[in-house]
């Protein structure tokens, strides 16, 4: 009889218990993995919903929400938009950009709105105690980006 050469290297399409412990504790883990990632961005919507101008005045969810929308922001960077540079400094090893790029969320309802709006909420911030903040209505709440995600 001859033996059966994987194309793949690795896997064993021929052994049955090589496709149970795949369903039963690869794909398992996998799914349990991404369940909680999802749970996790339901979670962090939730509590940093309602008007943002509120959500930043509020102490304890101050510090979550900025570390949302502009986590890892460097001072030059900033600079540089305040200068006029059309320039995302949310770079892949930013905390910002996990939570856009990632998990979809932002103040936009897309990657383009979001980036518009955050720049002018960088302005804000930067002219305004967030004591002073917490008076405006700023029209803005931390959404997700719905399917794109």
């Amino acid at each position: 009889m001859a033996s059966c050469q994987p194309k793949v290297p690795g896997v064993r399409y021929w052994d049955e218990s090589w496709w149970q412990e795949f369903f039963t504790k690869d794909l398992a883990e996998f799914y349990a993995s991404l369940n909680g990632l999802l749970r996790a961005r339901e979670a962090l919507l939730k509590e940093l919903s309602g008007d943002l101008a509120q959500v930043l005045a509020d102490p304890r969810r101050r510090d979550l929400a900025l570390r949302v929308l502009f986590g890892g922001l460097d001072e030059g960077c900033l600079e540089k938009i305040e200068q006029g540079a059309n320039i995302d400094c949310i770079t892949p090893d930013k905390a910002a950009h996990f939570y856009k790029y990632v998990l979809g969320v932002g103040l936009g309802k897309d990657v383009s709105s979001d980036i518009t709006e955050s720049r002018g909420l960088l302005k804000t911030l930067r002219s305004m105690s967030l004591d002073k903040l917490a008076k405006e209505k700023l029209g803005l709440s931390i959404n997700d980006y719905g399917s794109e995600t």
